[in-house]
C-alpha cells in the first residue's frame, strides 16, 4: 500500500559488544501503538566507523497490524550499549501519517 515511514538515526559503532536499540510509538494521547526491538545492531556493521546509520521502518500500523488513524505519532527510540565507554542514549521525534 506504498504507506509507511522511516525513522533514521547514527549510533557510535563500538569495537566490542552489542548495541540494542527499541522503540516505542505513541498516539497523542500517549496510547502504544507499535513497538520494535533490535538486540544487535552492532553485529554485522564494519569495525572502525565512527557512525553508522541506523534505519527502523514503520508501515503506519499499529500492533494487530491495522492502519492507525491519520495524524502524528510519537517516536522514542533507545539506544543501549553493552560497552560501557558508550552513553545509552534515548531520541524523540515525531511522525505524521496521512491516508
Amino acid at each position: 500500500d506504498r504507506a509507511g515511514s522511516v525513522i533514521s538515526f547514527k549510533i557510535a559503532t563500538p569495537v566490542e559488544g552489542t548495541v540494542a536499540a527499541t522503540y516505542l510509538i505513541h498516539d497523542m494521547m500517549g496510547n502504544l501503538v507499535g513497538n520494535s526491538r533490535n538486540q544487535d545492531l552492532a553485529g554485522n556493521l564494519p569495525k572502525g566507523l565512527a557512525a553508522y546509520d541506523i534505519n527502523f521502518y514503520w508501515n503506519g500500523s499499529n500492533r494487530l497490524g491495522m492502519p492507525v488513524a491519520p495524524g502524528v505519532y510519537r517516536v522514542v527510540i533507545y539506544v543501549n550499549y553493552s560497552e560501557p565507554k558508550f552513553k545509552d542514549s534515548r531520541m524523540v521525534s515525531t511522525v505524521g501519517i496521512s491516508r
